[in-house]
């Protein structure tokens, strides 16, 4: 019986080892992920740049132009993990998705430093870049903090001792005495910000029994701004329907695009069930049976993907409220250039695989890596510059863009006041989409044009 068991076990051997698509999925397909995960995972906590958070884009626009102003911007441009980008119309790159976080230095601010006062500040964010928003935060404040307080504690502290009625010949010591303890303060805020930007929520987020009675306790995040006269502006549309969660337009976007690959590619893998069938072969009585062909596999893609990105959509728009109706021109519109597109992508593996296995271990491998580097999976925002630049060169970041620039940011087809169009992603959908036929129809044209006459 043991004999034959490790005869049956060499015969499964070798069929598993003469089956590329087995060895690519069972081997190939594990590697690739862990490199895409671990090389992301990697780059968003800065280990590719010798720690640290990773260095993210921070829009200043500076409209005081100051001493003050540019000694503030330049603190920021110290701050480790900051990339600071001057610019003169922060709402709008904000409101457009362009970045995540903004911060605006009304005219004025010098003039209130110089006079003692904590100046004001506007800090516009995203919503949707949460994440990122969360760690620009942490790491502005030290720099706020030693520049705001920094700069007017001396002015601010002696005013309020006069005022209260201190004894004047002890205001230089008492001076002295805030000194030491806003320099450890200062020092703590920096240390926790850090720990909660790197996760660390045990020094970062006071327990319930830490918290003071009544209340839900210091959210660094959020009260420290506050104490430093920054004034935190969420910039999303206005809207009298239902609120719109960033979350759910990410996850319908990212669903839509990457299901609707997986369905069609399989579905244009049924040349390839014709061509073992012998159907082809009938078909060299058609006239111009290779057009025809591949015509009608294209037509019958794009049917299938209508139907899924339907269901879907309706199903989001009755059970999350997804705000469907509302932009049914831009969704038809962006869902057509997308349905295409992943049509001339479904063609291309069809006519070039071999086999359906072949077809289905190279499409899942090609298609979840597009996932990923595309933004189906993680911000791309917060990932290396390599695979940004990657992103670029997958049809997912283009679809995710145009889909989420509706759902969430409200943009129509062309640019409405100060948003954006989504005109140029739908561009590039349909430009993918003719590219990738016509590869499709060429390689077509090689391997089957004796047979489809």
């Amino acid at each position: 019986m043991f004999q034959t068991a490790l005869h049956l076990v060499r015969k499964d051997l070798r069929i598993f080892f003469r089956d590329r698509t087995a060895l690519l999925l069972a081997l190939v397909l594990p590697i690739v992920l862990a490199t895409v995960f671990g090389t992301a995972m990697k780059g968003m906590a800065g280990e590719s740049s010798g720690g640290g958070i990773k260095p993210l884009p921070l829009l200043v626009e500076d409209r005081d132009d100051s001493e003050a102003s540019r000694s503030l911007v330049a603190r920021l441009e110290a701050q480790d993990g900051i990339l600071v980008r001057k610019g003169t119309d922060a709402h709008s790159e904000v409101r457009n998705g362009d970045v995540a976080m903004a911060l605006v230095i009304d005219k004025g601010y010098g003039e209130q430093s110089a006079a003692g006062k904590i100046p004001e500040l506007r800090l516009l964010q995203d919503p949707s870049k949460m994440l990122s928003v969360q760690v620009l935060t942490a790491r502005m404040m030290p720099a706020l903090v030693q520049q705001t307080i920094g700069n007017a504690k001396g002015p601010l502290f002696r005013s309020f001792l006069a005022d209260t009625g201190f004894p004047v010949a002890g205001i230089d010591r008492a001076e002295g005495m805030f000194q030491t303890m806003f320099d450890g303060m200062t020092g703590l805020a920096a240390e926790l910000q850090h720990e909660e930007a790197d996760g660390s929520q045990d020094a970062a987020v006071p327990t319930d029994a830490a918290k003071p009675a009544g209340g839900s306790g210091m959210d660094f995040l959020h009260d420290v701004p506050k104490l430093l006269g920054v004034k935190v502006e969420d910039v999303t549309q206005a809207t009298t329907g239902p609120p719109k969660s960033a979350g759910v337009s990410h996850a319908f976007a990212a669903m839509a695009v990457m299901m609707l690959m997986f369905s069609m590619v399989a579905g244009a893998g049924t040349l390839l069930d014709e061509q073992d069938q012998g159907t082809l072969l009938r078909l060299r009585l058609v006239p111009r049976a290779g057009d025809a062909i591949l015509l009608g596999k294209t037509l019958f893609l794009a049917s299938i993907g209508a139907l899924q990105l339907i269901v879907l959509f309706l199903f989001g728009m009755f059970v999350f409220d997804v705000p469907v109706l509302p932009n049914l021109f831009e969704l038809a519109v962006i869902s057509g250039a997308t349905v295409f597109a992943v049509a001339g992508m479904g063609m291309l593996f069809a006519t070039y695989s071999r086999t359906r296995k072949q077809l289905e271990g190279s499409s899942t491998l090609i298609i979840l890596a597009m996932s990923a580097l595309g933004g189906a999976w993680f911000p791309r925002e917060m990932t290396p510059d390599l695979f940004q630049t990657l992103g670029k060169f997958t049809l997912t970041a283009w679809a995710m863009d145009a889909y989420h620039g509706v759902l969430w940011y409200g943009k129509r087809l062309w640019p409405a006041g100060e948003l954006n169009g989504v005109w140029p992603q739908v561009a590039v959908l349909m430009a993918i989409g003719c590219v990738l036929l016509l590869l499709a129809k060429s390689a077509f044209g090689r391997r089957f044009g004796s047979v489809a006459g």
